[in-house]
């Protein structure tokens, strides 16, 4: 495998998850863009005001970004968890219709109306990736 990846994280909760994922691509000979699309709350309860506020703008930094990359050829691959996923799927929507886009998550919500018009594909997982799960790194590894 050749060619270039968009990976979009929320480094904060899922850093661990994130580089995983980024170092099995680069083994595969892939390069990799990390966009990290975090709140910065640090784990911090907000108020659901403040919190939708929040993934408004991580949603928009995060699209800007996409926005402002040569995107052509490149695979998008999103790992988040409920909050990551809604940002990283309005991000995904600036990327044409026909760009590979791919969402990892445990998805904690139903997601049909978030990508009953796009073309995300979901890989829903039962438990993060390597979060809840820390045996799965050192077996896949």
């Amino acid at each position: 495998m050749a060619g270039r990846v968009l990976l979009l994280a929320t480094l904060e909760t899922k850093a661990a998850e994130h580089g995983f994922l980024r170092d099995r691509l680069a083994e595969l000979g892939a390069a990799t863009e990390t966009i990290d699309v975090s709140l910065g709350g640090a784990g911090e309860a907000w108020e659901p005001a403040r919190k939708m506020a929040a993934l408004d703008a991580a949603a928009e930094q995060a699209a800007a970004r996409l926005r402002a990359i040569d995107a052509a050829g490149c695979v998008a691959v999103g790992v988040g968890g409920g909050t990551g996923a809604a940002v990283i799927l309005r991000a995904l929507r600036v990327l044409p219709a026909l760009a590979p886009k791919i969402l990892i998550s445990p998805l904690p919500f139903d997601p049909r109306p978030a990508v009953a018009d796009s073309s995300v594909i979901l890989v829903p997982t039962l438990e993060d990736v390597c979060g809840l799960s820390a045996g799965f790194c050192r077996i896949a590894a």
